[in-house]
């Protein structure tokens, strides 16, 4: 939903909405694979696109929610305890069904920040609410280290980031 400077993916896709459900068969082939490499955990980072954009239909996070259930119930099954978490670059204004998804799933977000290339003055404004609003959903702020990104947090010219930088 914010088209970042430095990532190649092509911003006008969709490809995959449709199939979230199906995920699961390569998920549990994963899982399976790492427990049979003998790891005792792992951790799963469902990410794609922006999964909160206000474009994107409230069916899918019915989706988002079973297959979060499903990984879940196949972790058990292999006795493997796994973490799941979202990524968002919290750049949405439908706070309500965030919520509640993330209070019905009971899973973190992971949230991406970069101070060169990703937010203009708008959309800047709208992540820094939303990392009020969600800070207790938040686990984990990540920045893509672009040199940009690198010069800007040297020059002490990144927004909002050493608040970011104490808090998460």
């Amino acid at each position: 939903n914010l088209a970042c400077q430095f990532c190649p993916q092509n911003h006008d896709s969709t490809f995959g909405m449709d199939a979230i459900r199906d995920k699961i068969t390569n998920v549990k082939l994963a899982l399976d694979s790492i427990q049979i490499k003998g790891k005792t955990s792992c951790k799963v980072n469902i990410m794609g696109g922006e999964l909160f954009s206000d474009f994107v239909d409230d069916k899918y996070f019915e989706d988002y929610k079973f297959l979060i259930e499903k990984i879940r119930e196949h972790s058990a099954e292999i006795n493997l305890p796994v973490k799941i978490h979202i990524s968002t670059n919290l750049v949405w204004s439908d706070r309500e069904r965030v919520k509640k998804l993330l209070d019905e799933a009971k899973i973190p977000l992971f949230v991406s920040y970069d101070p060169a290339g990703r937010f203009n003055t708008s959309t800047l404004k709208i992540f820094y609410e939303n990392v009020k609003y969600f800070k207790d959903y938040i686990l984990q702020i990540g920045c893509v280290m672009t040199k940009p990104s690198m010069q800007k947090i040297m020059s002490k010219n990144a927004p909002h980031f050493d608040e970011l930088y104490e808090n998460f």
